[in-house]
């Protein structure tokens, strides 16, 4: 087998425990009450790798659904239609009690748990169920076609009657609330027969399609009714004779109403607070690396060192041309530079002209021309006066005239070339700066304390300018980076409390406040992220972690609470037992949130009504009970 055949095997593995793994559990606990990370324990992942296979528990559902539906097909219309159209009609709904007995989790969980999400969600993926209706239908309407069902026969309303008791029977099965002594397979046959008399005498001659929901409800009720009564016929007993069973002493509880405050669960994934890739600034051959992986460091600290010789060489020579020109300008002094070491400041000192205005008249060249221009002004001053009393002639005037202007032009030649050189300065001080830099860059630091993710480098690599060698994460404290769907979006604000567990300290629960809100849903999710903060001071907390959170909603509402204790779930429908004098009648249930002992019920019950606590386990509706 080759890797790639051996990595899709694996996969493949892996899947169906997933979908095994939250099939028990949905069963066990109910669909509503199940969460990736119960299916992940019980497979032993870890969250993250179950959302790598399916991106939501809605999606394990409908791929479990699939499997289901599609072997019900594959059941009812295994060969062609035979020559009996009636006995086809009847093996379609009993192949649908043979999959509850051979698949009951699969029938459970698809007919029987009310919390799953429609499969009409997925409507390409479940296409192939309208073909198998239509073959279901045609089956009916070839019963019409033969005159075995009247013509006024609505072969919709007959299918649906023809399934209603089949999934109402499976479902007192497989909830164990059929007498010991009912033959369940032989009610089930007199159920397909006494549901093809009443079809064939007529009984649904109108076209009123009643919500499958809503048929299979009344007949889980009025089978229920029936198989009690028929198997009282069948003993030969009557109420009056029976003797009456011994009360069931229970304890009670009055269900009360009360403001919640709301959490809304969301998932997530912990985040540095900052998180920086360092890079190399200068090139060159690393030679020492004092921080590994996991590392703590302050902010400023030696993460890797280059080689600094090329750099030193490189300023040496930079402050060297600087000081050439210094000295050309008379700046210098008789200080002299040594080296590139020691404080900028101190090498700095002794220099004129570095924070002061430039003067030109303290370079030599200027001064000698500014000399020789006082001359030449002096004596063309003498000439003009010995030419305008004509004691001079005119060609000795016209000379020293023209060595006037000459020393002039030499002046402001002089003056000009200085001012270029002084500029060539400063160039050449800002060379000295960066060669400075440059030397300073040989040292990769930390630019905020904290903890060194990852070290890229090692000793003797040569590196680029930009290389990235480290990373420094801040892990106090941390950010929990959160997705909230676009319906729940409204309900999130800065300031808000958040709750939340990770699966590396299970049980424990860490809090923090919602610091960020992104002004924007994510258009391809339609999600809003949110950022809250939480401390880390222990260190207990790991970036990267997946975090199942809840998040404290705006507005608290009222809520009727009961015990949890009160509450029984079986194939995932909750119901408790309302006690009424001596009797105790069931009421099946919604579950809302949790809150410590107390549960949440939104539908079926009122506040003030008592509820059973104890011993729930062996109630039934209308049996008698003892209060405590």
């Amino acid at each position: 087998m080759r890797r790639e055949e051996r990595q899709q095997h694996a996969r493949e593995n892996t899947r169906r425990a997933i979908l095994d793994a939250a099939l028990e559990l949905f069963i066990a606990d109910g669909y509503g009450q199940v969460s990736i990370r119960n299916i992940a324990a019980k497979v032993d992942y870890s969250p993250g790798a179950i959302y790598s296979y399916f991106p939501s528990k809605d999606e394990i559902f409908f791929a479990l659904a699939e499997e289901g539906f599609r072997e019900i097909g594959e059941r009812q219309f295994a060969g062609s239609p035979s020559d009996d159209p009636l006995g086809d009609v009847r093996a379609v709904a009993w192949r649908l009690y043979e999959f509850s007995k051979d698949q009951p989790q699969y029938f459970a969980l698809v007919f029987l748990d009310r919390h799953v999400p429609r499969v009409s969600k997925e409507y390409e993926r479940f296409s192939f169920i309208s073909d198998m209706r239509s073959r279901a239908l045609a089956q009916v309407e070839r019963c019409i076609e033969d005159g075995i069902f009247p013509a006024t026969t609505d072969s919709e309303v007959a299918l649906r009657l023809l399934f209603a008791p089949v999934i109402g029977i499976a479902a007192l099965r497989l909830s164990n609330r059929m007498q010991p002594d009912v033959d369940a397979d032989a009610l089930i046959r007199d159920a397909i027969e006494t549901t093809l008399v009443g079809i064939r005498a007529g009984a649904p001659t109108h076209a009123r399609r009643v919500p499958m929901a809503v048929a299979r409800t009344v007949a889980i009720v009025a089978l229920a009714v029936a198989l009690t009564s028929a198997c009282d016929t069948a003993k030969g007993e009557s109420a009056a004779k029976t003797a009456a069973p011994a009360a069931i002493s229970v304890s009670v509880a009055a269900a009360t109403e009360q403001p919640i405050t709301r959490f809304l669960k969301v998932t997530g994934t912990l985040a540095a607070e900052e998180e920086a890739e360092v890079a190399a600034e200068i090139q060159g051959r690393v030679i020492a690396t004092p921080v590994e992986r996991g590392t703590r460091v302050a902010q400023g600290a030696d993460l890797i060192r280059v080689s600094p010789a090329e750099a030193q060489a490189q300023a040496a020579e930079a402050e060297a041309n600087a000081a050439q020109l210094e000295r050309r300008l008379g700046l210098g002094g008789t200080e002299v530079r040594q080296g590139v070491s020691g404080d900028p400041e101190e090498r700095r000192q002794g220099v004129p002209g570095d924070n002061a205005e430039f003067e030109t008249d303290r370079v030599p060249e200027v001064a000698n021309a500014r000399a020789q221009l006082t001359l030449a002004t002096g004596e063309f001053d003498r000439a003009k006066m010995l030419f305008d009393k004509q004691l001079l002639s005119k060609s000795d005037f016209d000379q020293k005239s023209a060595q006037a202007e000459v020393a002039r032009r030499q002046f402001e030649i002089a003056r000009n070339g200085a001012m270029q050189q002084y500029q060539g300065l400063l160039a050449a001080r800002a060379r000295v700066m960066l060669a400075k830099k440059a030397l300073a860059d040989t040292i990769v630091k930390a630019p905020f304390a904290g903890v060194v993710g990852q070290r890229l480098v090692s000793v003797g690599d040569y590196v680029q300018r930009g290389t990235k060698v480290a990373s420094v994460l801040r892990t106090n404290p941390l950010r929990v980076q959160l997705t909230v769907p676009e319906q729940y979006s409204a309900g999130v604000a800065v300031g808000r409390s958040v709750s939340f567990e990770v699966d590396a300290s299970p049980g424990q629960k860490f809090t923090g406040q919602v610091r960020y809100v992104s002004p924007a849903l994510e258009a391809n999710s339609r999600t809003l992220v949110v950022e809250a903060v939480v401390p880390n001071d222990s260190g207990a907390l790991k970036p990267g972690a997946f975090a199942t959170a809840l998040i404290e909603q705006a507005n608290r509402s009222p809520g009727v609470l009961t015990p949890a204790a009160a509450v029984r779930t079986v194939a995932g429908t909750s119901r408790v037992f309302v006690v009424a004098g001596d009797k105790a009648e069931e009421r099946i249930v919604t579950i809302g949130q949790p809150l410590g002992d107390l549960v949440e019920i939104t539908n079926g019950l009122k506040a003030g009504e008592k509820v059973a606590t104890s011993n729930v386990t062996q109630l039934a509706d209308g049996v008698q009970v003892a209060a405590k």
